[in-house]
């Protein structure tokens, strides 16, 4: 399992998933941002993650995003 301190400052985590039984894990930190997705009035909302490298070792330059992950 991973795990990771979520800032309440600006709702970001860095994250290290280099941790037992997680196979090819990034070769850095990613950093994950919180966000919250509206739509139109009375639509709901969805939550999603947004990761990056903040190093630019894995992306085309630093903090691009790589993947998001959106709740349903």
């Amino acid at each position: 399992m991973v795990e990771a301190p979520l800032s309440t400052v600006d709702c970001s985590a860095t994250v290290d998933f280099n941790v037992p039984g997680k196979p090819g894990p990034p070769p850095v930190s990613l950093r994950a941002e919180l966000s919250k997705l509206e739509g139109a009035a009375g639509a709901s909302s969805l939550k999603a993650i947004t990761f990056t490298d903040p190093t630019g070792t894995i992306g085309p330059r630093a903090n691009y995003p790589l993947n998001t992950w959106i709740s349903t």
